[in-house]
């Protein structure tokens, strides 16, 4: 919110110029050995060092490429300030490659509250940072700093809490099945983040930076929530997807209860959040980003639809899947680049009904064959959607009504303030009417709390 007061936007767009290059190279920087030591049974010390060494020369090898391709990104958009905040992006790759694998050791040891702590720790002072910067004027470098900032204060918070040094690397072949499950995950990875960013590049590259910073900005907000969500829920999911992936059973019970979880956070916030874009662009924005609100509103529909697809990526990564994960990617992508292009001409707002489009076009038959052999059937998705929808649609028709007859002439952050609690409070008092949504609700709380005692009770196992 500071920051967007500071920094034009199109500085917003520069560095979404820049990241969308430097984040396609950022997708490799881990080879996707994190996810492939979280599948393991287990992970011997030697080879936690080996994947050490491999993803810190990986980040060299990174930046290295930064450095030298850093012209070619300014040439492509036709501004030389993009070579400078490319390189000092670029110095990131080194530093996040040092702590990949002890972010790993936390997540084994389900320490998920120190990550979270180390999390908001890097947040703060990153912030912090970059708010002092722009305030000096300096732009775009308080955009670009703040980005290696975080990446270095969660790589010394790792270090700190797992106290772990590695040893000298030791290549054997037990190393090649975790090679071999991230290039898979790595490359689904990298075909999503093409789909959903390409949109920036052409945006950026026929409409300029401010079409890009309004576009940049619609996409972060809108899908926020989801990501900070899915981010939090997702990796404490995949962990204990993998843990119990040799029961049937207990694996479909334990799917379904996250998926209900995940919609029934995720999918409020994003109705809500759309239908009251106006009022929350101007709170967190403010009058200069107006633009941001039409771009917004059109991406919500693929936001809701990424939402229910993030569960279906933890089941198959946790099921040893990365390979049909990728085919279902590599499926998705072209058919998101076919409809950025029929967009483009439009402009960002013509990109982002093409996108939503798209997305809901492909999502049945998509999911349908990403869930076969997996034991979750479309209509257990679907069932696990519903009561969230119909409680959505009944808390904002009622929302809407009181906002336009009622609240028209509060201030506005009292008016947003008012409006979105009295949305949520709706919401949760019409979804719990159901019988098993509550069900669902008292034995997640009941994980939850057993969680908070003790990571390594049996509830843990048996439920989670």
């Amino acid at each position: 919110m500071i920051l967007a007061r500071l920094v034009a936007p199109g500085d917003y767009g520069l560095v979404t110029m820049a990241t969308t290059f430097t984040g396609f190279l950022g997708l490799f920087s881990s080879l996707g050995l994190y996810h492939a030591a979280i599948q393991r049974d287990s992970v011997s010390p030697a080879q936690s060092s080996t994947l050490f060494w491999i993803t810190l020369l990986f980040g060299l090898v990174l930046f290295a490429l930064c450095a030298v391709l850093a012209p070619s990104v300014a040439g492509f958009y036709g501004d030389q300030k993009l070579v400078s905040a490319t390189m000092i992006i670029g110095v990131g790759f080194i530093i996040s490659g040092a702590g990949i694998q002890h972010e790993v050791i936390l997540s084994r040891q389900m320490r998920y509250g120190t990550a979270a702590i180390i999390e908001l720790v890097s947040e703060i002072i990153s912030a912090a940072a970059a708010i002092y910067i722009a305030w000096l004027g300096y732009g775009y470098f308080a955009l670009a700093y703040m980005i290696v900032l975080r990446q270095c204060v969660v790589t010394i918070g790792m270090w700190y809490s797992t106290r772990w040094i590695p040893d000298r690397p030791h290549f054997d072949a037990s190393v090649m099945p975790m090679l071999r499950f991230g290039r898979a995950v790595t490359l689904t990875t990298a075909a999503n983040f093409i789909a959903g960013n390409l949109q920036k590049v052409m945006i950026g590259k026929f409409w300029g930076e401010q079409a890009v910073g309004l576009y940049g900005r619609s996409s972060y907000l809108s899908a926020f929530p989801v990501e900070i969500l899915n981010g939090a829920i997702g990796e404490v999911a995949f962990n204990a997807l993998s843990k119990v992936k040799g029961d049937a059973v207990r694996l479909r019970r334990s799917f379904l209860q996250i998926f209900t979880c995940v919609i029934a956070l995720t999918l409020p916030i994003t109705v809500a959040c759309a239908l009251f874009a106006d009022d929350l662009i101007s709170v967190l924005l403010g009058p200069a980003w107006s633009g941001v609100v039409p771009i917004f509103r059109l991406l919500m529909p693929a936001v809701l639809l990424l939402a229910i697809e993030g569960p279906i990526g933890w089941l198959l990564s946790a099921l040893g899947l990365a390979e049909k994960n990728l085919r279902v990617t590599l499926v998705s992508t072209p058919l998101i680049l076919i409809g950025t292009m029929i967009g483009l001409s439009y402009g960002p707002s013509g990109v982002a009904l093409a996108y939503s489009a798209v997305m809901v076009l492909k999502f049945v038959p998509i999911m349908a064959w990403a869930l076969m052999g997996t034991g979750i059937h479309l209509k257990d998705i679907f069932m696990g959607t519903m009561g969230p929808i119909v409680s959505s649609i009944i808390a904002g028709a009622v929302c809407c009504f009181i906002e336009v007859n009622y609240l028209q002439y509060y201030p506005l952050l009292l008016r947003l303030a008012l409006i979105m609690f009295l949305f949520f409070v709706i919401y949760a008092l019409v979804l719990l009417r159901s019988r098993s949504y509550r069900a669902v609700l008292i034995e997640v709380l009941q994980i939850v709390k057993g969680l908070g005692l003790d990571p390594h009770k049996s509830g843990l196992r048996s439920a989670s």
